[in-house]
């Protein structure tokens, strides 16, 4: 396991560099293990193009675990964030991540409604 985890650190303090697509790639590989640190590091994130490449790993993932970082990112004011936020719940697309979306439709800007419709949508066909 200890292995696993310095690997973890070592291709999460990747993504923020030039080798970002291969830390990426080991990343989804590795898999949900991953899952707790990707969150973390996620959350402390600076820069926009990192903070879609957590997101894109949480889409990879599909693990309900992840939703709740994901409702968070859809308050993001960058549309590559929220966006792909949106694109991970439908991803993971499970009715609480169809909840997730519904309550947040409420809370954010009208020029998003559509976008959240859109992926409950998605959600509620995939599930039929």
């Amino acid at each position: 396991m200890r292995d696993t985890d310095e690997q973890i650190r070592h291709y999460l303090g990747e993504l923020d560099g030039p080798s970002r697509e291969n830390a990426w790639h080991a990343l989804a590989e590795i898999g949900p293990l991953a899952l707790p640190p990707v969150v973390g590091a996620l959350g402390a994130a600076g820069s926009p193009d990192v903070r879609v490449a957590f997101l894109r790993l949480l889409a990879e993932y599909r693990a309900a675990d992840a939703i709740p970082a994901l409702a968070i990112q859809l308050r993001d004011p960058l549309p590559a964030v929220w966006q792909t936020a949106v694109d991970a719940l439908v991803a993971i697309g499970s009715a609480n991540a169809a909840a997730v979306l519904a309550a947040a439709r409420s809370e954010v800007a009208e020029a998003r409604r559509g976008w959240i419709d859109e992926a409950v949508t998605q959600i509620e066909t995939n599930r039929a």
